[in-house]
């Protein structure tokens, strides 16, 4: 797709201080096999030890995953911890197909005990991005090795893109503590997509989901989401042709609306992406994204 890559450069990398990792518990992982039935499309976790109980995945991740990551995410979703657990088993349960790969994952990577790591910077702002409790803990929960490089982190590879919010408004103000991540990792991959401003708008818009919706921040799958054939305005009391502070533009084409964030974040600005119909937020700029054939 006319993507080229880079070498990872750790020093270069902001992110180090948004994030904590801790080791997953490789003797509680150890403690489970994988079993897969003829007639199901899930996989099972059953005890090596006798008598061999089929476990649950929730059961799994509050056993392995740090207790520290535990309590921040029943914090960010302000809910008692076991109020946490009950919400990712019904969640699972509701939804069990789409988790099963990150689930796999996971269970993959704590056989090792690779430390994971998670934000513990502005996590309530981060968790609401996504559908459900653990919609937001398989994309916000990432390996350890994702934080180095010169761009923000990226999820395990199973995390189900449709659990990110695909409607709302998404904003980045220079004060936020992942702005500068956000930033970079925007300008890193366009500048290594030298097919964009080339191919057609409907070849772009895959690119762009393939590139962006890969990283674990919810602003940058809002930009993965706002490449699309052409805009309408979707703002309550509607837009204006040109850019202003606490109201919604339209961009004309994917290619402006490419140019405009990246002009916002060189700029440092206070911008947000309006995914679906709402009103701006005063004092941001907003870039009205919203898919012309959605509109009803």
């Amino acid at each position: 797709m006319g993507h080229e890559t880079s070498k990872i450069n750790a020093s270069q990398h902001a992110t180090l201080h948004n994030y904590a990792c801790r080791p997953m518990s490789a003797v509680a992982s150890a403690s489970y096999n994988v079993a897969w039935h003829e007639w199901s499309k899930s996989p099972l976790l059953v005890s090596t030890v006798y008598p061999y109980k089929e476990k649950s995945w929730t059961t799994f991740l509050s056993e392995t995953l740090p207790s520290e990551l535990m309590d921040d995410f029943a914090a960010a979703w302000n809910v008692s911890r076991s109020r946490l657990i009950d919400r990712l088993d019904r969640n699972y349960i509701v939804n069990h197909v789409a988790f099963n790969d990150v689930m796999l994952d996971l269970y993959d990577y704590s056989r090792h005990s690779g430390p994971v790591c998670w934000p513990k910077a502005d996590l309530e702002s981060l968790v609401v991005g996504y559908y459900s409790s653990l919609g937001s803990l398989a994309h916000l929960v990432v390996p350890q090795h994702s934080l180095y490089g010169t761009w923000s982190v990226k999820t395990f590879p199973g995390a189900p893109k449709h659990e990110f919010r695909d409607s709302e408004t998404y904003c980045m103000s220079p004060g936020d503590s992942h702005y500068d991540d956000v930033g970079a990792a925007i300008t890193h991959e366009m500048c290594q997509w030298t097919s964009f401003k080339t191919r057609r708008a409907e070849r772009n818009m895959q690119d762009a989901d393939e590139i962006f919706m890969s990283y674990s921040h919810p602003f940058i799958k809002a930009f993965a989401k706002s490449f699309q054939e052409g805009y309408s305005c979707s703002a309550i009391n509607g837009c204006l042709p040109w850019v202003f502070t606490g109201e919604a533009w339209v961009p004309p084409n994917m290619w402006r609306m490419q140019e405009k964030v990246a002009q916002l974040f060189r700029m440092r600005s206070h911008f947000c992406l309006m995914l679906g119909v709402g009103e701006p937020p005063a004092g941001f700029i907003t870039l009205n994204t919203y898919p012309e054939a959605r509109w009803p």
